[in-house]
């Protein structure tokens, strides 16, 4: 194929021959049966009719407009003068003042006939130019012209004339001041008669054709200058695009030279230029195909052994590297002139380095895939020392040369400035991973690389990088692993042994307490034997003495019973009973029983249930609750109110609600009064007692029967503890925790062992049981 000039000598469409376009391409071309200039000029003429239609009826109408308004003025200026020239004429009833009066109007070119009317609508002179003759004056204008001074006139259309109607008026003095001096004295506007004028139509009519044949004249005008303009503007552009069209058809036709030759400066110029720099443009790589042509099967071939390069070096990156050893980075030994690496004995002089284990097989497979794509002697891959603080490279592995032997290090402004670039008879390729700098590959020549070497080692150093990531993440997620599994064979140990503990702590609680229980019912039963006076008179004394005895016992008591509770819901041995519970009884009864707490306090508690609500629920539970609330709320609240309000929410949903106003809780220990052994105020001083048992007694009561226990408060306002309890209870069932067998059993299987049972409490001898006092 012979290549083609592009220089600016070329010809142009009118020195080019012009052939049909189905000379053009063997294909069948669309047959075009409208030209884009007839188009046009149609758009054109089509909007300039438009346009002169428009504007010749806008015209028409307004100047109509204007010539009946010029009529209306013209009529009243017609009827003011004759009503004030004939006003003392129509007064004295006299023809011949009426005569002179009318002379004028009646003058007027567009006046037909002058009729003057007495007071009474008698005719005192008419006067007509027109022949045929007039009608008589209409009786309704005549009768509104003589009854209001100040009426308007009136126009009443006939065939050929404007019949108009006015008052003719005069100034007259009152009868009662005939005798006062003139100039003295009221005046009045009187009507005196009606003037009557015919303004002819013939006139008007001449006016409104002649503005209808101006209108008709614009309308042609524009419409002629609309057609000139059409066909201006449509040889105007499409002269430049049929020469387009036809240049477009000879570059599609090979002929590449074409050139079009549009002269103006608008945009039709700019697409010619556009045109004209396309063929150019499209002329130089025709012949660059050429030639490329030419050297086609050199290239093809070149190229072919680049990806085989490509291809090899991907697929030796992807293949799985055998791990000799236990350890995926295996310690590497220098042995004078032999290297010690992965069990393999490899000379100092052809492979050395710092690396080991799967990374150095990768990095000697790597390095020598890239010397022979490269056609080096030697190679060298340099990695980024993880462990120092300022960037440095150190030698990772080579392979024909040793480290002493690699010449100057690249900094990192090197390597972040350039690609890839030869230096002292090296080729220095950077090795990122993802954005961060990673080290360098140094392959060593005799001579500066070809450029296609240059790029197969660029693009091998970016799957190197990752190959390289790869191994290292690896190795990392293998130590994280054995790590990992260390750490959760002695996590099971502790897990184990904290269970074991758990399990002994309970069943020291469950026993320990019941243990305690015997000697305190004693205590309690002989306290009171004492009292009552059983074993002789007590002075005051010792009565408060035993007072305080039976206090401590009940208050010891009531820790223990606490405790007792709390070991049976962390055992896990707790059985729930459920029975239809009418909740303002039962609150009720709490309130009553609370009220002992209550008498060293100005208040007693208050019930707010204004209907009772039942539902299916463990009633024991609900009450062990509420009672563990009232009591808190009668504790820190010295003054005040404390009120317990039951009902339910819109969505049916049954709740206990426990509102005091005492010193309340601030935010930050809301998260902690919940928790067992937890007090706000736990140190030695605190004011208020207690043992931090009855709130998280009553949440995890509240958690087995499904209900929900919350708590807003602030601080010196007051808290309000609220239960809500599920519309239908959860099944009854037996919670049992697992537990292993014994320490060190973290390896066998787990075990579920029931808590141990607390043995019953020994009743009293008879002489010493008695229930106790409220």
């Amino acid at each position: 194929m012979k290549p083609i000039s592009s220089d600016n000598s070329l010809p142009t469409l009118d020195e080019a021959p012009r052939f049909a376009l189905s000379r053009v391409d063997s294909e069948q071309a669309p047959r075009f049966t409208r030209r884009f200039r007839t188009r046009i000029f149609f758009y054109i003429t089509a909007l300039s009719l438009a346009t002169s239609l428009t504007s010749a009826g806008i015209f028409t109408w307004r100047q109509t407009i204007h010539i009946d308004l010029d009529r209306d003025r013209r009529a009243k200026t017609l009827l003011t003068g004759l009503a004030t020239h004939a006003d003392i004429a129509a007064y004295a009833g006299d023809q011949a003042l009426c005569e002179l009066a009318s002379r004028t109007t009646l003058d007027e070119e567009d006046v037909g006939m002058v009729a003057i009317y007495d007071r009474r609508g008698k005719e005192i002179l008419e006067r007509s130019k027109i022949n045929s003759e007039h009608p008589a004056p209409d009786p309704q204008a005549m009768r509104l012209m003589l009854g209001n001074p100040d009426a308007a006139p009136i126009k009443i259309p006939r065939a050929t004339f404007h019949d108009l109607y006015a008052p003719i008026v005069t100034f007259v003095r009152d009868p009662a001041d005939a005798m006062v001096e003139p100039g003295i004295g009221s005046l009045r506007r009187e009507v005196v008669g009606v003037a009557r004028v015919g303004l002819l139509l013939e006139q008007g009519q001449r006016q409104v054709i002649e503005v209808i044949l101006w209108g008709v004249y614009l309308a042609m005008g524009i419409l002629l200058l609309g057609v000139f303009a059409a066909a201006l503007i449509s040889r105007k552009v499409s002269r430049p695009v049929a020469e387009l069209t036809l240049g477009a058809d000879l570059i599609r036709a090979g002929r590449l030279d074409t050139r079009v030759n549009i002269q103006s400066k608008d945009e039709i110029g700019q697409l010619g230029y556009a045109f004209n720099r396309m063929a150019a443009r499209l002329a130089e790589t025709m012949a660059a195909l050429e030639a490329l042509n030419r050297d086609l099967e050199a290239e093809v071939a070149r190229r072919t052994l680049t990806i085989q390069r490509a291809a090899a070096f991907t697929a030796l990156l992807n293949a799985p590297v055998r791990q000799r050893g236990s350890s995926a980075m295996a310690p590497r030994m220098d042995t004078g002139e032999w290297t010690v690496m992965g069990g393999k004995m490899l000379p100092t002089a052809h492979a050395s380095g710092r690396a080991s284990g799967a990374l150095a097989q990768l990095l000697d497979k790597a390095l020598r895939a890239l010397m022979e794509g490269s056609e080096s002697r030697a190679a060298a891959i340099l990695l980024v020392d993880e462990e120092s603080v300022e960037f440095a490279l150190e030698v990772s592995w080579c392979v024909g040369v040793v480290a002493r032997e690699i010449g100057q290090i690249p900094t990192e402004d090197e390597l972040s400035r350039e690609a890839a670039w030869y230096d002292s008879r090296r080729l220095v390729v950077p090795l990122h991973m993802g954005d961060e700098l990673a080290g360098c590959i140094l392959l060593f020549r005799d001579s500066l690389p070809p450029t296609d070497r240059v790029q197969f080692a660029t693009h091998a150093a970016s799957q190197l990088a990752i190959a390289v990531s790869n191994v290292l993440a690896y190795a990392h997620q293998i130590h994280l692993a054995r790590e990992l599994r260390e750490r959760n064979v002695a996590l099971a140990k502790q897990r184990d042994q904290l269970e074991e503990m758990n399990r002994l702590k309970s069943e020291f609680l469950a026993n320990t307490s019941h243990e305690l229980r015997t000697p305190l019912n004693a205590i309690m039963g002989y306290s009171e034997l004492i009292a009552d006076g059983v074993y002789g008179p007590l002075t005051p004394e010792q009565q408060d003495a035993l007072t305080g005895i039976e206090e401590s016992t009940r208050n010891l008591l009531t820790l223990i019973d606490n405790i007792l509770d709390l070991a049976k819901v962390e055992s896990g041995k707790i059985t729930l009973h459920h029975d239809e519970v009418e909740l303002r009884e039962l609150v009720r009864g709490v309130l009553t029983e609370a009220a002992p707490l209550a008498k060293h306090r100005p208040y007693q508690p208050e019930l707010d249930a204004p209907r009772p609500v039942t539902l299916r629920t463990d009633g024991p539970k609900v009450k062990q609750i509420v009672t563990n609330l009232v009591s808190n709320a009668i504790k820190f609240t010295p003054e005040g109110q404390v009120q317990v309000a039951v009902g339910q929410d819109a969505g049916g949903q049954a709740f206990i609600r426990v509102r005091d106003t005492g010193i309340g809780i601030r935010p930050e220990d809301q998260r902690i009064i919940f928790e067992e052994f937890r007090q706000v105020d736990g140190s030695y001083t605190r004011t208020y007692g207690g043992t931090g048992l009855g709130l998280a007694i009553a949440r995890r009561f509240a958690e087995l029967l499904g209900a929900e226990l919350s708590v807003e408060s602030a601080l010196g306002v007051g808290s309000t503890f609220t239960l809500r309890l599920p519309k239908e209870p959860p099944a009854p069932t037996t919670r049992e925790v697992p537990i292993i067998a014994g320490p060190g059993a973290g390896t066998g299987p787990r075990q579920t062992r029931r808590p141990i049972t607390p043995p019953p409490v020994p009743p009293l001898p008879p002489s010493v049981r008695k229930p106790p006092r409220p």
